[in-house]
């Protein structure tokens, strides 16, 4: 009971000294590639996306865990937030290349909310721009669609692909699973999968390929469109 003052002490100082009130810890990363077409054909958007890419689109490079919560919001000092003067303009060319903001015109936005939300969690080990850089490096180190043609799976209005072979195809070539995710929607009664994301995991150095813990998200028919 005599440490219950100390307790309160102790959170009291943090709010003053506004120190972090959580602490990155993570066990890999997850590069989530977007693929615009499914995105910005989701019914009851508020609004049409405001650009619509040919290629797979980086949604996010997240820090993750195996069991437990997943690290979000890791830092609250202003120090750690997103700086806009980091970012080159080289950096930026690619960002908006390979990183674009679907939504609006303004990518930086987009930026800022992924690396205060989930690359504040890497910071024990990334920086912002380094963090930035990784997703990139990432990216560029295999071509999705490449890979999945290459198996003769192309964008097709009506044509339907088993999910594994979409998951074989990737792990042929990477070496390790992937992780899928679909966008369900309804047709004349009958549940249509649309191909979301493929998401690409690696050890916490962002080096190593490792295999993502789940196949599928959302996925729960065995095939699945790849829409143009």
């Amino acid at each position: 009971f005599r440490m219950y003052p100390l307790m309160i002490c102790v959170f009291s100082l943090v709010l003053v000294l506004n120190v972090p009130i959580s602490f990155a810890s993570y066990d890999f990363f997850m590069l989530s590639e977007t693929w615009p077409a499914t995105y910005c054909g989701i019914k009851n958007r508020l609004l049409p996306c405001a650009k619509q890419p040919n290629t797979f689109t980086i949604h996010g490079l997240w820090p993750q865990n195996h069991i437990g919560p997943q690290p979000a919001s890791c830092s609250n000092l202003q120090k750690d937030k997103f700086d806009k003067r980091i970012i080159t303009s080289s950096l930026k060319s690619a960002l908006e290349t390979g990183w674009p903001n679907l939504n609006t015109q303004n990518d930086m936005r987009f930026w800022v909310t992924e690396w205060d939300k989930h690359g504040t969690c890497s910071l024990n080990k990334f920086s912002q721009f380094n963090y930035f850089r990784l997703a990139l490096k990432i990216k560029g180190e295999y071509n999705l669609m490449t890979i999945l043609s290459g198996e003769q799976i192309v964008l097709h209005h009506s044509t339907a692909y088993d999910k594994n072979s979409i998951i074989q195809a990737i792990h042929g070539v990477i070496g390790t699973y992937p992780q899928l995710t679909c966008y369900k929607y309804n047709l004349n009664k009958q549940s249509y999968y649309n191909l979301s994301e493929i998401r690409l995991c690696l050890d916490d150095n962002g080096k190593n390929y490792i295999n993502c813990p789940t196949p599928t998200t959302n996925c729960n028919g065995n095939m699945l469109y790849w829409p143009i």
